[in-house]
């Protein structure tokens, strides 16, 4: 609230009540009538202070939540990002369609340091713009080489990019030992359930019937295989290890990415190799996304990542505050 505000309704009110003047007031016999200059003074500077941290916390509030109607940034690094060997970042909009070359957009990348070369184009291209670390010399934290595309321009953000804590949900079942899906076969899922490992091989498909809750204790790999969400299904997916797509799998819904959740609760790899596509909110705070050919629909907040020969994060425009 500005203090010229502050002083009209202060004014107003003096008129209301019939007391005009600061701390007696002219027909200030009333105490409970009369205000106190000091005291709107300080009331003022306090609101001041709030607007101004409000404004300061603005994309660490939008960006920190998992369970945010709506996020800053499709994609928000604490430390850094490499795109190389043609590397891609554009958007799309999944209330609209799922992506497609000819439609996609550009979009905002996050990356909150003022490290020298810490978002470093190797001959990647980002469509859109790059915000850097509030007070960072943005030339300076970026480092563009060999033919790189920036379609946008590169600032500084409002305030810090704090990163959620992942904490796994309460009351999760004991484990059922490692879950091997291969050779075709195919397993339905419809109640929360904790694994110690998950391997998806050779064409083997996890179909989620119903909204819920998966949690890999140890490594998780999808190696030319599907996990897909039936109508109306919902997986928030939890790995301790790594977890890795690769050989053309596909994890999650393309046409609506919010519906796979993945929270990455170490610093383990997070990797989409050989053509893997992934769509899903990713949470990795602190470790990397690396993507080697694969292609991420949907959105990133992570430590850091990395989009290297032909890899593609198309970010989905339909969860951010826009």
């Amino acid at each position: 609230m500005s203090r010229s505000l502050v002083l009209m309704m202060t004014f107003l009110t003096g008129c209301a009540s019939g007391t005009l003047d600061g701390k007696s007031g002219a027909a200030g016999d009333d105490a409970s009538g009369t205000l106190d200059t000091d005291e709107a003074d300080a009331d003022t500077d306090a609101d001041a202070d709030a607007d101004a941290d409000a404004d300061a916390d603005a994309d660490a509030d939008a960006d920190a939540t998992p369970d945010t109607d709506c996020l800053a940034h499709g994609v928000a690094l604490a430390s850094g990002l490499t795109l190389d060997t043609n590397g891609t970042i554009d958007a799309f909009d999944s209330s609209v369609g799922p992506w497609d070359a000819a439609s996609a957009g550009p979009t905002i990348v996050a990356v909150d340091s003022e490290v020298d070369c810490a978002v470093n184009l190797e001959s990647g291209r980002l469509s859109g713009d790059v915000d850097v670390a509030e007070g960072a010399y943005p030339d300076l934290v970026m480092c563009m080489r060999r033919g790189d595309e920036l379609t946008g321009s590169h600032g500084t953000l409002a305030g810090p990019i704090v990163l959620p804590e992942v904490t796994l949900p309460a009351a999760l079942p004991a484990s059922t030992g490692d879950l091997v899906i291969e050779w075709s076969d195919s397993v339905t899922l419809s109640a929360d359930r904790v694994v110690d490992s998950l391997t998806l091989d050779t064409n083997g498909a996890l179909r989620v019937a119903e909204p819920m809750v998966l949690h890999v204790l140890g490594d998780a790999r999808v190696d030319s295989g599907t996990i897909s969400l039936a109508p109306g299904a919902t997986l928030d997916l939890y790995v301790d290890g790594s977890l890795t797509v690769d050989w053309s799998s596909v994890v999650g819904d393309t046409s609506a990415p919010d519906r796979l959740r993945v929270f990455m609760t170490t610093d383990a790899s997070l990797r989409l190799d050989t053509n893997g596509v992934l769509a899903a909110t990713v949470v990795h705070p602190s470790g990397t996304v690396t993507l080697d050919s694969g292609a991420l629909h949907g959105t990133v907040r992570a430590d850091a990542m990395a989009v290297t020969w032909s890899g593609a994060v198309h970010v989905d425009h339909a969860q951010l505050c826009e």
